[in-house]
């Protein structure tokens, strides 16, 4: 058993190592930039490491659910320090595309056992770094942050979302996503109780699914 762990752990332990090296060059290539904000990055760097850490010890079979928040926290971390100060040699140009990733995954492990704050976190912090005019990219996040939101019965926010779904969905000749947004503003009004206006938004969605 205890071989099979070192197996089963060992590639995303190595993984990990390499993803602490790269970063720890990022935020030593920003502490250059802007030396304000040592503590910052001395911080971004520890907690990677202790992201690290935590794999090792991780228990048998586990699926590694606070470990990818973790690591998706870190990354998004990166890739906004990198927003303000501008490209740094050397960087990927990809990271905030990997910090994007790395939340909807994250936050996909948290809606699994429907820990809906933490969800809607992740969402939140992956709608930062996607720009106003992404359109289709940020329809997964406004939809996963309106589930979350329905959750924590912030209703009129959550309908703000799902409607720039909708009407972006439409204007696109989406239907998947048409549905998928009517499926969730259905299931909104259920929650405020508005059941006549939830059966005809869901009676809507089925036609389009």
């Amino acid at each position: 058993r205890r071989r099979l762990r070192r197996r089963r752990t060992g590639g995303r332990g190595a993984r990990l190592q390499r993803l602490v090296r790269r970063y720890d060059e990022v935020l030593a290539g920003l502490r250059e930039r802007n030396r304000g904000r040592h503590a910052r990055h001395d911080r971004a760097v520890a907690d990677l490491e202790l992201v690290l850490r935590a794999d090792h010890h991780a228990p048998f079979g586990d699926p590694g659910r606070a470990l990818a928040g973790q690591v998706a926290d870190h990354l998004a971390t990166a890739a906004e320090l990198l927003e303000e100060v501008g490209a740094v040699r050397d960087v990927p140009d990809d990271i905030r595309e990997q910090a994007i990733i790395a939340l909807g995954r994250a936050a996909h492990r948290a809606e699994e056992i429907e820990a809906w704050n933490t969800s809607g976190r992740y969402h939140d912090r992956a709608l930062g770094l996607l720009p106003a005019d992404a359109g289709s990219a940020r329809w997964p996040a406004l939809l996963g942050r309106a589930n979350a939101r329905i959750a924590a019965r912030q209703l009129r926010d959550a309908e703000d979302d799902v409607l720039i779904v909708l009407e972006e969905a439409r204007e696109a000749d989406d239907l998947r996503h048409e549905a998928a947004a009517l499926t969730l503003l259905g299931d909104l009004y259920a929650a405020d109780n508005d059941y006549d206006r939830a059966e005809a938004i869901l009676s809507e969605a089925v036609q389009k699914w």
